[in-house]
């Protein structure tokens, strides 16, 4: 069964969305961009103190997670790694980890920026919204029904 009911798109600034994560993808040794310092900015300088902190640099599989703002609650970094090694097969990967990331925190709805994460080229995208929609498969189908009030004592 599939959880994705719906994708959205916006051209919206971070300044104007209201979401429970904001997720942003950031390629390796590559600077914030303007959105994302104008974001930085608005919330104390938060994220580029997680980043020094980390020591994020964008590397590959590497991740950073913070708490936002009234607006945007959540704000998740994604190191994409080098551009040059960024392909169809490595976006479905981070869209599914998105997706699965975001079923375990609960969160029903999120909000992910395309162009941090290289989303303009038609393949890059189509690979994407399948990652999220494999990402948020469940295979519930043929499972028996859990009893909630079994517990192990």
């Amino acid at each position: 069964m599939i959880n994705l009911a719906e994708i959205k798109t916006t051209k919206r600034p971070y300044r104007e969305i209201e979401s429970n994560l904001l997720v942003v993808g950031l390629f390796q040794d590559q600077q914030l961009n303007r959105q994302l310092k104008s974001l930085d900015v608005q919330i104390e300088n938060q994220l580029s103190h997680a980043m020094d902190l980390e020591k994020f640099r964008g590397k590959k599989d590497t991740r950073l997670s913070l708490y936002g703002s009234e607006t945007i609650k959540r704000i998740m970094l994604i190191g994409l790694g080098k551009q040059k090694n960024y392909t169809t097969d490595r976006a479905r990967s981070i869209a599914s980890n998105i997706t699965c990331y975001a079923d375990e925190l609960k969160i029903n709805s999120f909000t992910v920026d395309g162009d941090s994460l290289g989303l303009k080229k038609n393949l890059m995208n189509q690979a994407f919204s399948e990652g999220l929609i494999l990402g948020s498969y469940r295979f519930d189908d043929y499972k028996t029904k859990k009893d909630e009030n079994t517990r192990a004592s």
